[in-house]
């Protein structure tokens, strides 16, 4: 129950904040209470649309009131959800085998990263390996170096003493698992900005012995939950069928079944669009030298339409992993090349760095034996890789060698937002320069960089003198942005600051 209103709700225990649906706020709620919110949040189909944030009083059962935190989005499919945020605060548990939310009570048990192992512990392998996008989070299987017979035990993710195994953005929930448990399967979250992976065979945590007292460690909170499996790997394979436009074919009925489930036993592997780019972890990609020299080459500059395409597609394959922020030596240049089915592609010009890298010699397939196998064939079809030079992982000691360089954009100014101009001037004994800037979704975005020479007349003038001039003529040059605009002048000659209190 949330402000008196009862609401049906999903419990992600993988999302890392708790959402609410715009409707349910205008409708039950004061809008007004709503306030600005700086987040970003991003899901498996993209990025959603933050309205603001809103604190709630929640009642789940009779005796256990609390107060969250909300995200507002625009539609969410329920009325609200409750993610890690709201188990982390309010000490929940999730009991997976009995299907039951239970709340920690105080004094208890502990169930943080500093609790103490007793020498009656078990150990949580990872069975595959597992490689987490930026800002996502999946489901993960898992074995259990015990039987439980009758016993319930407390599964505790990332206390273990290797763990500068795990790294430090990984998410994973504690919570109850018994003997009722058909398979052990934990949600783990990447709350960073960088790929990471997980290796089979990894410890992720440990799993203690749950003594429970007479009066109870855990207190059951609310309802059970209800019962429903929902299968969300079906609800996609459904999807997939009609991407491949199967009903349109000419497959009788048993073949058009066949098919279908071989896409439903191989969806994993499936690309759903450009953005779903698969990764593999058997081979990593090693650049050979036959000459040991950082190639540099200059940026090719592009502006209008195609620049701001360009930064996009960066944006988006940064946030997927595939490309990083870099500091190298070396440095190749963009060449973008326009699609035969439209939009942009972005290649590597890495001609001089082929010329410095040891060649490969192996055989090529025959072509003409392809396709004297395909005799007798009734049915032709073609298998592709979705962007295939991103699947295979460059070697650490070669990243640095595959760097390249954009030349950044400049951000417009945002005058319906709150934040105002800002203004960074200096001067030297020879000139002024200047940037004009913005915080724009709590970044700081340059819009314009402005420099003069001082004349003979200027250069003699005293400091504060030079810091006035340069001051003067930056607030003239820029004047098409700031007049009529409040902006704030960020100066480093702190003299400066008294003239505003000279009459």
């Amino acid at each position: 129950m949330v402000d008196g209103h009862i609401y049906k709700g999903l419990i992600d225990s993988g999302a890392q904040v708790s959402l609410i649906a715009l409707a349910t706020v205008v409708n039950n709620h004061n809008f007004a209470n709503v306030k600005h919110s700086e987040l970003e949040i991003k899901g498996i189909g993209g990025e959603v649309k933050v309205l603001g944030e809103i604190t709630l009083n929640m009642q789940v059962a009779k005796e256990v009131q609390m107060e969250q935190l909300f995200i507002v989005v625009e539609s969410l499919g329920t009325d609200l959800l409750l993610g890690a945020n709201f188990f982390i605060k309010n000490r929940i548990v999730l009991d997976l085998a009995n299907k039951k939310v239970l709340q920690e009570e105080k004094n208890k048990v502990n169930l943080n990263k500093s609790i103490n192992l007793n020498s009656d512990y078990h150990e949580i392998k990872l069975i595959n390996t597992v490689n987490l996008k930026p800002q996502s989070s999946t489901v993960v299987a898992y074995t259990l170096n015990c039987n439980l017979n009758n016993n319930k035990l407390v599964a505790n993710y990332g206390i273990f003493p290797d763990e500068n195994k795990l790294d430090k953005d990984l998410l994973i929930a504690s919570f109850i698992i018994d003997s009722k448990c058909e398979k052990f399967v934990v949600p783990i979250m990447n709350c960073s900005e960088k790929l990471i992976q997980v290796k089979a065979n990894t410890v992720i945590g440990f799993a203690q012995k749950l003594n429970i007292s007479d009066k109870g460690i855990l207190s059951e909170v609310g309802h059970e939950w209800v019962p429903k499996e929902v299968n969300i790997v079906s609800n996609e394979n459904e999807s997939l069928a009609d991407k491949f436009r199967m009903k349109e074919t000419d497959l009788s009925e048993t073949e058009l079944t066949r098919v279908t489930e071989l896409l439903n036993k191989f969806n994993t592997i499936v690309s759903k669009n450009d953005e779903d780019v698969g990764f593999t972890n058997t081979i990593q990609h090693r650049i050979e030298l036959t000459k040991d020299t950082a190639i540099k080459q200059p940026i090719r500059r592009v502006t209008g339409e195609l620049a701001n395409e360009i930064e996009e597609i960066l944006l988006k394959d940064e946030a997927a992993g595939i490309i990083r922020r870099s500091h190298s030596a070396w440095s190749s240049c963009i060449v973008p090349v326009k699609k035969k089915c439209g939009g942009t592609r972005l290649a590597i010009d890495y001609r001089r760095l082929n010329d410095l890298t040891v060649k490969d010699s192996f055989p090529l397939p025959n072509l003409t034996g392809a396709v004297y196998n395909l005799h007798g064939a009734k049915y032709f079809t073609t298998l592709d890789l979705t962007r295939g030079y991103y699947n295979v992982p460059m070697h650490e000691d070669s990243i640095h060698m595959t760097a390249f360089s954009t030349s950044r954009l400049l951000a417009y100014p945002d005058y319906k937002s709150e934040e105002p101009l800002e203004l960074h001037v200096d001067a030297s004994l020879t000139g002024a320069g200047a940037v004009l800037s913005q915080r724009q979704l709590g970044i700081t975005k340059p819009i314009a960089f402005i420099s003069t020479t001082f004349g003979a007349t200027e250069a003699s003038y005293s400091s504060t003198a030079r810091e006035l001039a340069g001051l003067r003529w930056a607030v003239k040059k820029l004047s098409s942005f700031l007049r009529g605009r409040e902006f704030v002048i960020f100066t480093d000659h702190q003299p400066l600051v008294y003239l505003s209190n000279t009459k």
